[in-house]
């Protein structure tokens, strides 16, 4: 998928990868010869830990990758995204892939291409993961639809 897209990545391009596992390196490198990749596992509790993030946005800047895939899942990869932007000292361009990695590496398979057109992809995942995504998708997800639409509200006025 990376290297496949003809201007994407090319053999020697770096990629900095902040999440997944070693596995998720091994596979990343074996799909895509030539990609050279630099990986950092933060700890869990991202989202609370100023100084993982600090050791991540240290590790993206000294990587110098053209590509950093964060996929460490949200919403710490947009404070992740964030800090470092703030921070400036990374280059390239920055990724927010979440499980995405899975995909790329081949660890996950997506919905038929029927269920994707349709808009269910989401319900595949949760079918396929419902202890990991119920709460994600049930609970956690619908809240964003009372801000939406007080934002719509707001905007009009």
């Amino acid at each position: 998928m990376l290297a496949r897209r003809p201007g994407v990545l090319r053999p020697g391009d770096r990629v900095c990868l902040i999440g997944g596992g070693p596995g998720h390196v091994a596979r990343l490198a074996e799909r895509h010869p030539g990609i050279v990749v630099a990986h950092h596992a933060p700890p869990m509790g991202l989202r609370h830990d100023p100084a993982a993030r600090a050791r991540a946005i240290d590790f993206a800047a000294g990587a110098e990758a053209r590509v950093i895939l964060l996929a460490v899942g949200s919403p710490q990869q947009e404070l992740l995204a964030h800090e470092m932007k703030r921070d400036g000292r990374a280059r390239g361009t920055a990724l927010c892939i979440g499980a995405g990695i899975d995909f790329i590496v081949g660890a996950q398979t997506r919905a038929p291409r029927l269920v994707q057109r349709a808009g269910f992809e989401w319900a595949w995942r949760l079918a396929s993961q419902p202890r990991r995504l119920a709460r994600r998708y049930l609970v956690d997800g619908p809240a964003i639809f009372p801000l939406v639409w007080r934002w719509k509200r707001n905007r009009a006025r």
